[in-house]
């Protein structure tokens, strides 16, 4: 919903289209990767998430981040709750791999 809603900043600050782009937005940018990520490891409930645990969220995010962008060169297209299925189940499965 927020990428729909967002496209045009969201495409900037991730593909680095900003005529404003400092390194304090980078860092901002950064700081919200890291705050998902947090917020993830959090509601995964466990006690002491590991380095691959960690490296695995953050990776993840990565890929949801490339692959709003796709979505959004692809005119929006699968439909928005096909999409966030998809990655839902793509993060379960790296997780299941990582466990």
């Amino acid at each position: 919903a927020f990428v729909d809603e967002h496209d045009t900043g969201f495409s900037a600050l991730l593909r680095g289209g900003s005529v404003v782009e400092t390194s304090q937005t980078s860092g901002i940018v950064d700081g919200v990767r890291r705050a998902a990520a947090e917020h993830i490891l959090s509601h995964l409930d466990v006690a002491a998430p590991g380095p691959r645990l960690r490296m695995t969220v953050r990776m993840w995010i990565t890929a949801v981040e490339a692959a709003s962008l796709i979505w959004l060169d692809e005119d929006k297209q699968p439909p928005v709750d096909e999409l966030r299925e998809w990655l839902v189940e793509q993060f379960l499965a790296v997780l299941t791999v990582t466990a």
